[in-house]
């Protein structure tokens, strides 16, 4: 998954349109990225979905996630950013601006109490993204996203989904716990200069 970094989402869109072999097109484009999803911040207000659209098939990317996503922060700063037009309702709205494009979607969530809304888009894969709050002591314990997990992939089943669902966390946990699928979020790394 390549996620925006500093600048948002205009920082990955500019390593994508970037000529070869410029530092950063060689640290996206260099690799296979047919099977990966473009992380966006799919709230931003700035973030245009049909030039976006472009850069992003342009690169050969067929997957969109709305990574960084408004439901990883506590309910009062969802407010704020539901007043400005920023909120849970515009990121719903691109996500499906990009479906309806033919994208393929990955959708990230936070809680259960989100799984009705995202089941709407019908996306191909859900990931299980902790609450901010659930970082305030360093890196979930592994019972606790469990049961985070369970919660939400009982909520996706009441809403009769049944993609793929990635568990957050490290792919060795993912093996000794014998999940569908390996976890989709790896550590962060520096971007290239």
């Amino acid at each position: 998954m390549h996620l925006p970094t500093a600048a948002g989402n205009q920082v990955l869109l500019d390593a994508l349109s970037q000529p070869a072999g410029h530092p950063r097109t060689t640290a996206i484009k260099d690799k296979a990225v047919r099977d990966k999803a473009a992380g966006l911040f799919m709230a931003d207000c700035f973030l245009h979905v049909e030039r976006t659209a472009e850069i992003l098939r342009a690169a050969g990317i067929e997957w969109v996630c709305n990574l960084p996503t408004v439901g990883q922060h506590d309910r009062a700063f969802q407010h704020v950013l539901s007043q400005v037009n920023m909120g849970v309702d515009r990121e719903l709205a691109v996500c499906d601006a990009f479906r309806a494009r033919g994208f393929r979607l990955l959708i990230a969530v936070s809680g259960a109490e989100e799984a009705a809304l995202w089941v709407s888009l019908n996306p191909e894969a859900i990931a299980h993204v902790p609450a901010l709050a659930a970082f305030h002591t360093g890196r979930p314990a592994l019972s606790q996203r469990r049961a985070a997990e369970a919660d939400l992939r009982a909520a996706l089943a009441a809403k009769g989904w049944n993609g793929l669902f990635l568990p957050y966390g490290d792919p060795a946990e993912s093996t000794a716990m014998g999940d569908q699928a390996a976890p989709c979020l790896c550590p962060p790394r520096a971007w290239p200069t």
